[in-house]
């Protein structure tokens, strides 16, 4: 099944579904959740804007080989326009 977003903000949205794991644990255990301030994560991490916090969650949970929790990978696939 191919996922075929019709924006980028759309496909990271896809992605983060995709790679995040319950309660928001990365492969070592720390915890990163969008936390009580604006665009800042519980580890610490702030982004100055809503991409920021995307690109670190997407860095924190995206597993080797993007291969996700129902075994498909998932990446971006480039297309011709």
């Amino acid at each position: 099944m191919r996922f075929t977003a019709e924006d980028e903000l759309e496909l990271i949205d896809h992605l983060l579904e995709t790679f995040t794991p319950a309660g928001g644990r990365d492969r070592r255990g720390q915890v990163h959740v969008e936390w009580e301030t604006a665009l800042t994560c519980r580890c610490g991490f702030t982004g100055t804007q809503a991409a920021d916090l995307d690109e670190h969650f997407l860095a924190m949970f995206t597993p080797p080989g993007h291969i996700a929790h129902d075994g498909v990978k998932h990446a971006r696939i480039e297309t011709e326009d």
